[in-house]
C-alpha cells in the first residue's frame, strides 16, 4: 500500500476492527484457561465430594471430561473467529486497503505475509503483491493458506506474461494434496488457471466453461468478494463475446458491491476502451464529426 493510500484509510475503522479482534481473541483464550482449570480442580476434588464409587464415579468423571472438552472446542472456534474481525474488511466490505492496514497491527509470520500479498493483489498493487508472496515458502502451508499462495503466484505470473511457469506450480500443489479439502482447492486452482489460458488463446466459450466450473466449486462461499470476482470475470467474457447488455449488468453489480477491489477499475477500463473503439468505428462510418442532419453531435454515440 502506498503512502497516499494509507492516508485514505479510515483509521477509526482500523482501531475498531483491531480492538474487536484482540477482545474476541482474549476472551476466548481466557475462557479456555478458566474451563481447563475448572475441569482439573473439579476432577481432582471429585473423590472428596462423591460419597459413592464404582460405576457412578466413572460415569461422572467421563461426563466432566466430555462437557469441558465441548466447551473448550466452542471457545477455540471463538478464538479462530476473531480473524473475521480483520478479514471481513476484505471478504465482506471489499476494502483491501483497510484489510492491509489492519494486518499490520496483528499477528505475524507466514500466514500474515500471505494475507498481505492477498490484500495487495486485490488493491491492484500487483508488483508489491509479487514481492510479498515471493518471500514466502510454501513448505508447511495448509488448506486455504496453501491455496491462496498458489492462486496468487499463478494469477501474478499470468499478469507478467509468464503463463508457461504456472504448470510447475500446479504440479507442485498436486504433490502436496493431503485430503478432500486440498483436492477441492486444486480443482479451484486449475479451473481459474485454465480460464486464464483460454482467455489468452481467445477461446471465450472454453473460458466461460472453466469459469462455470470455478463458480460451481465455490458456490459454498457466498461472501461478497467472491460474488464480485465472479461477476467481474463474467462481465469481461460478456464484453469479449460482444454481449454488451450482459456485460453492463455485470459491471453495474461490480460497481455497486465491489467497494475498493481492483475489479471495479478494471471493468471500467474495459468498458471505456470498448466505448472508444465503437466511437472510432462509427466515426469512420459516418464522418469525422459524427454529427446528425441538424449539425448537432448525435446523442446515440
Amino acid at each position: 500500500m502506498k503512502a497516499e493510500e494509507i492516508q485514505n484509510v479510515d483509521h477509526q475503522e482500523i482501531d475498531r476492527r483491531v480492538r474487536n479482534y484482540w477482545l474476541q481473541k482474549g476472551l476466548g483464550i481466557t475462557g479456555v484457561v478458566l474451563v481447563v482449570l475448572h475441569g482439573l480442580l473439579l476432577f481432582a476434588g471429585l473423590d472428596r465430594i462423591m460419597w459413592i464409587g464404582g460405576y457412578t464415579n466413572v460415569v461422572t468423571r467421563i461426563c466432566i471430561i466430555l462437557s469441558h472438552y465441548v466447551i473448550v472446542q466452542i471457545l477455540i472456534f471463538v478464538i479462530q473467529g476473531a480473524e473475521t474481525q480483520i478479514s471481513g474488511s476484505l471478504t465482506k466490505s471489499c476494502d483491501p486497503f483497510l484489510y492491509e492496514a489492519c494486518l499490520y497491527r496483528v499477528g505475524g509470520g507466514t500466514k500474515k505475509q500471505i494475507n498481505l500479498a492477498l490484500a495487495q493483489y486485490y488493491e491492484g498493487n500487483f508488483e508489491q503483491s509479487w514481492d510479498t508472496i515471493s518471500r514466502v515458502s510454501p513448505d508447511g502451508l495448509k488448506k486455504k493458506y496453501k491455496y491462496n499462495y498458489y492462486m496468487l503466484r499463478s494469477a501474478l505470473l499470468f499478469r507478467q506474461g509468464r503463463a508457461g511457469e504456472v504448470r510447475n506450480l500446479e504440479d507442485e500443489f498436486q504433490r502436496t494434496i493431503g485430503g478432500r479439502e486440498d483436492t477441492v482447492y486444486m480443482q479451484l486452482l486449475c479451473a481459474s488457471n485454465n480460464m486464464r489460458r483460454a482467455l489468452e488463446n481467445k477461446d471465450y466459450p472454453s473460458a466461460y466453461g472453466f469459469l462455470q466450473d470455478y463458480t460451481r466449486l465455490y458456490q459454498r462461499d457466498s461472501q461478497p468478494w467472491v460474488k464480485v470476482g465472479i461477476a467481474c470475470w463474467e462481465g469481461v467474457l460478456e464484453y469479449l463475446c460482444g454481449n454488451e447488455t450482459g456485460a453492463d449488468a455485470r459491471l453495474a453489480y461490480v460497481e455497486k458491491y465491489g467497494g475498493k477491489l481492483f475489479y471495479v477499475q478494471e471493468l471500467k477500463k474495459i468498458r471505456e476502451e470498448k466505448g472508444k473503439e465503437e466511437t472510432e468505428d462509427e466515426g469512420r462510418t459516418s464522418g469525422e464529426t459524427c454529427q446528425n442532419s441538424s449539425g448537432e453531435i448525435s446523442e446515440d454515440v
